[in-house]
């Protein structure tokens, strides 16, 4: 039945193009009668062409020559801006040029007055250092005389005394031989009194002169410094006039070039081999506009009659397939025929064929059954293979597991060895491994070089002890520990129960005990020992014992270098450096 609709099909579409090619077929005459006029325009147009190629080069050399020519007007125009940047350039030079000779007239004639000035103020100088040293002379002798007068004022007070004596023999002074010496007295007073009231009026006219003589020589150095300022100015101006390399002469011949090209721009007096060329393309571009025109008719005519090259094609196709179509629809048709006898023949064998198949059901039903069961022992059997897979697994888990725990268990007792060795050598590194042995071996040697320079220092009045252990608190067991243990003539005592000077003798004793306790075990040699201040918390027998310690011990070092404030020690040591300040800063004597 599929099979003859589709052939049905195809005979309807077989008719539908046979329809069409008869409807192509039938205008013919309208067909051939377009395509010859367009044939007719494509050969007109083909004549045209090269007038069209001619047109269009020499529009195109046109527009070249013409933009050529604009190039050339806008050169001269860049060039006139330019010209004009240099014409207003240049002005300003000439201007900035005519200020500057200006200025500088007016600095030259200021600046004559510099040997002038110079001269003034040497004369002025010389003036003020004399008016200086008799000011200070005035000066000097208005003191002597203020303590003379305080001085006779002092006598004359002590003769104003009952039974007063001499001040000068301490002999007693009465009657007229007293009231001679007060006349004297007070005649010398009166003496220096006028001189000093003359000594004070000369330093009063002095002090003025000399502030009238500084004011002036103040307004000379002002002016000095102004004139010098103007001759800075002048080379400045100097300078900057060199810099100007325009004239009036330079302004004349840009402005001269400026309208020379603005009269070229005006009359177009430029580009005139381009301007004749552009000349001539005008008159052919005249000529071939004609040309142009009719082309473009005859291209327009060509559009009109665009679709009469496919029509023809379609035609001369329909001419040569309208014979093969036809005898295609006949043979559709003959097989459409012999289509429509297999499908009466096929239907007539279906019925026979569907009472054969009466008894399908009972077979189908018969087969649903056996497959149901076959389903349901597939299922038991991927059950099963399922289960045997998951224990196959944990079988293989647990060997896995075992070797693991093989490998643990040597693991483990290598770790425990290890912990054991680590905790061996951590003990022996500790604070009471190795390093209380090194401190039990050293303390011994230590005390005794410290408390052989307390020994010096004290006349055997002092000893120090290192304590390593102590009992506990709170256990019966002893403690690790490094205290020290001071012990004068009253018994041992805690640190800070000690003096200033006791305590530093004790610092200074354990100090170089460590220094030289620590060079012998290096196996190197002390070079330099620093003692900053501490001698002041000393006595006097306390620093020459302290002096004693050091002279014992220089031969361990290279230099000793002792820093004290106290005087008492200058001469104490061969050699010094001492450093004094004052105003103008520090300085290094080296004794």
């Amino acid at each position: 039945r599929v099979e003859l609709s589709d052939a049905d099909a195809a005979c309807g579409k077989q008719r539908a193009r046979l329809r069409e090619l008869d409807a192509l077929l039938a205008q013919r005459d309208a067909i051939v009668t377009d395509y010859r006029a367009l044939m007719l325009a494509r050969q007109k147009r083909e004549q045209l062409e090269p007038d069209i190629q001619e047109f269009n080069k020499k529009n195109a050399e046109l527009q070249t020559v013409t933009g050529a020519i604009g190039i050339e007007r806008t050169r001269l125009e860049g060039e006139i801006k330019s010209h004009q940047q240099q014409e207003r350039g240049a002005v300003r030079q000439v201007a900035e040029l005519e200020r500057i000779d200006k200025q500088i007239v007016v600095l030259t004639a200021d600046l004559q007055s510099v040997p002038e000035v110079l001269r003034d103020m040497a004369a002025l100088e010389t003036e003020l250092e004399t008016i200086r040293e008799r000011f200070e002379s005035l000066k000097s002798r208005n003191r002597e005389l203020t303590t003379a007068l305080k001085d006779l004022s002092e006598v004359l007070e002590l003769l104003e005394r009952p039974q007063a004596a001499c001040p000068v023999c301490d002999t007693d002074l009465t009657g007229v031989k007293r009231e001679r010496v007060v006349a004297l007295q007070n005649a010398k007073l009166a003496e220096l009194t006028a001189e000093q009231t003359g000594v004070q009026r000369d330093g009063g006219a002095c002090k003025k002169t000399m502030e009238a003589t500084q004011s002036a020589f103040k307004d000379l150095s002002a002016r000095r410094d102004a004139l010098t300022a103007a001759r800075s100015r002048m080379e400045e101006l100097v300078r900057g006039r060199e810099s100007l390399a325009c004239s009036p002469d330079d302004l004349a011949v840009i402005r001269e070039q400026s309208a020379d090209i603005l009269r070229q721009i005006e009359t177009e007096d430029y580009a005139q081999a381009k301007r004749v060329h552009k000349k001539r393309l005008d008159q052919d571009l005249i000529r071939l506009a004609l040309v142009k025109t009719e082309y473009d008719v005859v291209v327009a005519r060509a559009k009109t009659y665009a679709e009469a090259d496919l029509r023809h094609d379609r035609l001369c196709d329909a001419e040569q397939q309208l014979p093969t179509e036809q005898e295609e629809r006949e043979r559709r048709d003959v097989l459409f025929a012999a289509k429509d006898q297999a499908l009466t023949a096929q239907r007539a064998a279906l019925d026979a064929l569907n009472r054969q198949l009466e008894g399908l059901a009972e077979v189908r039903a018969g087969a649903e059954r056996a497959e149901a069961e076959l389903g349901r022992l597939n299922a038991e059997i991927a059950g099963a293979r399922r289960r045997e897979g998951a224990a196959m697994g944990f079988l293989a888990d647990c060997e896995n597991d075992l070797k693991q725990c093989t490998e643990k268990e040597a693991q483990r007792k290598r770790v425990h060895q290890e912990q054991w060795t680590y905790d061996r050598l951590a003990g022996c590194f500790g604070k009471k491994g190795i390093q209380a042995l090194i401190i039990e071996n050293a303390i011994p040697e230590l005390e005794e070089e410290a408390n052989d320079l307390l020994a010096r220092m004290t006349d055997n009045g002092m000893q120090v002890r290192f304590l390593t252990t102590r009992a506990g608190k709170t256990t019966k067991s002893e403690i690790e520990t490094l205290d020290i243990s001071i012990t004068d003539d009253a018994g041992p005592r805690p640190y800070e129960l000690f003096s200033g000077g006791e305590a530093f003798r004790v610092n200074f004793a354990i100090r170089i005990a460590l220094s030289r306790l620590l060079a012998r075990r290096s196996g190197a040699r002390l070079q330099t020992l620093i003692l900053d201040e501490g001698f002041g918390t000393q006595d006097g027998k306390g620093r020459e014992k302290l002096v004693e310690a050091i002279d014992a011990i220089k031969g361990d070092f290279e230099k000793i270098l002792v820093i004290t404030h106290v005087e008492e020690l200058k001469d104490s040591f061969p050699q010094r450096i001492e450093i004094s300040k004052d105003g103008k800063g520090s300085k290094i004597y080296v004794y």
